[in-house]
């Protein structure tokens, strides 16, 4: 059945405690802007209408502030679930409609199963030894939508079943089994203190040398070659240890009395 826009609004309306004239109003009142937005955002996913037309079914209003209202109400359902699960929920409601009796329900089950398995990756981050089961694809996307989790290794075992290893540039973590070919998955193990090389595996840092220090001279008083200690030290210690050895004067400080 083909769902109007005046239904939508009127529901998006209702929800919100507002009227379908202030929804088409000029009122810049942040709950009417935000049901406003939503209104469309609900539109546009639904009914699949052109931009240009919902600005203009909306008190005549530009495709440009169609185009931020999707873009804002997306941003908001990434960043918070509940809120999601409110504009699903807001969805389906729409999505129901009775014909003498019979209830036809289109819920969208695919996104219901992945906002379900969204909030199980962030309890699972909190509370260990959460199994978590669904398939790949659904549990791909809720550990990159919750925990900018990308793939980084794979391995086989000797059955049927292949290993993957997800992190994130903050240290979370996840592993998954995948049962082949099925492509059912379980996460066995997950956390958020992984990191790209362990510290255990850094190599030392040694301190670099001072300047100059212990490299091959030539002795002033013998000219044999010696491994010098310090920057200043010119004499071998052959020589030093001689009886016959005088420090020489500086000859900055020759004509110095004493």
């Amino acid at each position: 059945m083909k769902i109007s826009m005046h239904k939508i609004k009127q529901i998006v309306a209702t929800a919100d405690g507002l009227t379908i004239s202030e929804l088409d109003g000029q009122r810049r009142v942040q709950r009417i802007v935000r049901a406003r937005h939503l209104a469309m955002y609900l539109v546009s996913e639904i009914t699949s209408k052109p931009m240009v037309e919902i600005g203009m079914a909306f008190g005549g209003r530009d495709h440009t502030t169609v185009s931020h209202a999707l873009t804002s109400i997306k941003r908001k359902m990434a960043a918070d679930l509940e809120y999601k699960q409110y504009v699903l929920g807001l969805q389906a409601q729409i999505k129901t409609e009775d014909f003498g009796g019979l209830v036809l329900n289109e819920i969208y089950i695919d996104e219901i199963a992945q906002a379900a398995i969204s909030a199980a990756v962030r309890q699972s981050k909190a509370t260990p030894n959460t199994a978590i089961v669904g398939e790949l694809k659904v549990i791909e996307d809720a550990l990159a939508l919750e925990c900018d989790e990308v793939l980084k290794a794979t391995a086989r075992t000797a059955g049927k079943t292949e290993i993957l290893f997800f992190a994130s540039e903050t240290g979370s973590w996840s592993i998954i089994e995948v049962a082949r070919p099925s492509a059912k998955a379980r996460i066995i193990a997950t956390g958020v203190n992984w990191c790209d090389v362990h510290e255990a595996c850094k190599p030392i840092a040694q301190p670099a040398p001072p300047r100059d220090e212990c490299k091959r001279r030539n002795c002033v008083k013998c000219s044999k070659k010696f491994t010098s200690r310090h920057f200043g030290e010119r004499v071998c210690p052959r020589c030093r240890n001689s009886s016959a050895y005088r420090p020489s004067i500086d000859p900055r400080y020759e004509g110095a009395t004493r």
